[in-house]
């Protein structure tokens, strides 16, 4: 055992040399012969001849299968091993067209090495085409435009013009029955005043969605765009009421919905512009109306609407109109202009009635106070007579009435120191009764009219009051008592 160990391990340099000698000799023996060797080329691109032959008539064609194809190649590992798929070629010859839509796809070898290597697998494919006719049609060019104007101005597609407005497109006819429209996308971004641009066409179907094609051909290449921007304006919305509401009927209130609308001109159109007027007929309405108007049919022709809401509703409130009886006494009337040597006679408890038309909520606030009754004496003749008893005027108020007051006038020896005062008379509704008379016979002399003061001038009312200065006479009834 001690001997075989000793015997192992003698020279162990040596031999440890010998393996590794053995070794690079066997690399070099495997280089010189080069075995034979296996693998798979990916991705050889497959190229189409003689498409003449399918374009020359009318026809056009798409390549609806891969248009690479894989192959498996053996030969000498020092060759195979340095293959690409750009060492190949694949040809697809259309005149070798078939009924099954098939065209073969012949695979070679194009680089010359030192062993040539075979094609085990693939060399004879086949390419899928669809052929179909190859048409062109005319279409109108639209436009599109993206993004905004600068602030205060407003342009879309209607404001631009096209140069030329129609194209033929040429393609198959497939593709070109896809076709709904054809636009250019103008980029309107800070527009302020006239610009010009160019474009290219582009082809959408009924969807939007863009229609391409490598065979879709535009026959211009480049659009002309140009346009100007429209200004915008916000005009107030103004409700004019034509016509009248039926007999005894008023209008109470009027509103419209929108206050005003945004809309886009030229800066020719827009300047004319004030305001928008809705013109509503009221024409013997009884009861409130409520309609709505289309704003576009209100617009001068150029005017674009901007505002979302197009329609505005007009409401208009229409009331019947009531009537009042107001009583009173002769107490309650004022006597204005009385002159200073002429006194006043009349029953202080005749009772007199005022009937008045307006809206009731008018109506509710008069009384005897708001009309405040007054005759006035001037140019009645001294005598037993009627006097038209008149009345403030009041706003939304009618008078359908004329009452009056049995009055005699005298001429007194002593001076009546009151001072006349004018007052208004206001509107009444004539009746059907007699203008005021006396029920004696009037004397032939007029009441003479005295020089008024320079001064405020006050009202004479029936009850005298006590002065060391001389007053008009007045001589109440037996059924007045003198306060």
């Amino acid at each position: 055992m001690m001997k075989m160990k000793i015997k192992l391990n003698h020279n162990i340099g040596l031999k440890l040399i010998s393996v590794f000698a053995a070794f690079l000799l066997w690399l070099v023996i495997i280089n010189i012969d080069d075995p034979t060797k296996s693998t798979r080329i990916y991705g050889i691109p497959v190229t189409v001849k003689n498409e003449n032959a399918i374009t020359e008539a009318g026809k056009c064609y798409e390549i609806t299968s891969a248009q690479t194809v894989n192959i498996l190649v053996k030969g000498k590992k020092s060759v195979v091993d340095t293959l690409t798929s750009k060492d190949f070629s694949a040809v697809a010859d259309l005149e070798k067209y078939s009924i099954t839509n098939a065209v073969p796809v012949e695979v070679s070898l194009t680089s010359r090495f030192s062993s040539t290597p075979e094609i085990i697998e693939g060399k004879n494919q086949t390419l899928i085409v669809n052929i179909e006719d190859y048409v062109s049609k005319q279409f109108n060019i639209g436009a599109k435009t993206s993004n905004s104007a600068e602030e205060g101005y407003y342009m879309s597609k209607d404001e631009l013009t096209i140069s030329p407005n129609r194209i033929v497109v040429s393609g198959p006819d497939s593709v070109i029955k896809r076709i709904k429209t054809v636009r250019v996308n103008v980029d309107i971004s800070g527009v302020s005043g006239d610009f010009r641009t160019i474009c290219e066409p582009k082809a959408y179907d009924a969807n939007g969605s863009s229609v391409t094609h490598a065979k879709l051909v535009f026959g211009i290449k480049n659009i002309n765009v140009s346009g100007s921007p429209l200004i915008i304006a916000e005009p107030e919305i103004k409700l004019q009421v034509k016509g009248e509401p039926a007999k005894d009927h008023e209008i109470t209130g009027t509103s419209v919905s929108l206050k005003n609308v945004k809309i886009a001109a030229s800066s020719k159109v827009i300047k004319t512009i004030k305001d928008i007027t809705i013109e509503t007929d009221v024409t013997g309405l009884t009861e409130n109306l409520e309609q709505e108007y289309d704003i576009t049919e209100y617009l001068p022709e150029g005017v674009k609407l901007l505002s979302d809401d197009s329609k505005a509703t007009v409401k208009i409130d229409i009331e019947k109109l009531s009537e009042k009886t107001i009583d009173f006494t002769a107490r309650d009337i004022k006597f204005v202009n009385l002159i200073s040597d002429v006194s006043v006679d009349y029953d202080a408890d005749t009772e007199l009635s005022l009937v008045v038309k307006g809206l009731e909520n008018t109506l509710e606030k008069v009384d005897v106070s708001s009309i405040v009754p007054k005759i006035d004496l001037e140019n009645l003749r001294i005598g037993k007579q009627k006097a038209a008893v008149m009345f403030e005027e009041l706003e939304g108020v009618e008078y359908l009435n004329e009452p009056k007051l049995t009055i005699e006038l005298t001429r007194n020896q002593t001076p009546s120191t009151a001072t006349p005062k004018p007052t208004v008379k206001p509107t009444v509704k004539p009746t059907d009764e007699p203008a005021a008379t006396s029920t004696s016979k009037p004397t032939d002399e007029p009441v003479t009219t005295s020089t008024p003061e320079p001064a405020d001038e006050p009202e004479v009312t029936h009850t005298p009051e006590p002065a060391d200065e001389p007053e008009t006479a007045h001589t109440p009834k037996p059924s007045e008592k003198p306060e």
